[in-house]
């Protein structure tokens, strides 16, 4: 079996479930599975003499720790003290001005 097979087949043990039928909802789990079973190999492979985690058990942490670190994340491009960047608008000139230009 080939790699593509041996990646199929881990997906298919423990696949994220969305019961949906639009496409685009479950190419993007197949995709998170995939990016998620990767992950495992490399941290599977990274020390080979280590015991290494199942894979329901990494998807398990790994989703504990998203949920852990949700709400930590600040935004670091507005300070409070700082007034937000929008633009002001700018009105449009009157109708008589706007017609004698053109």
């Amino acid at each position: 079996m080939g790699g593509v097979d041996l990646c199929d087949q881990a997906i298919s043990y423990h696949r994220l479930t969305a019961r949906c039928k639009r496409w685009p909802v479950r190419v993007i789990m197949h995709l998170l599975d995939l990016a998620v079973n990767n992950c495992w190999l490399i941290h599977k492979a990274a020390d080979p003499a280590k015991k290494y985690v199942q894979l329901f058990d990494y998807i398990f942490v790994m989703g504990e720790q998203l949920l852990a670190t949700a709400g930590d994340s600040t935004c670091s491009d507005t300070d409070e003290g700082e007034t937000s960047r929008r633009r002001v608008p700018v009105p449009l000139p009157i109708n008589s001005k706007r017609s004698r230009g053109a």
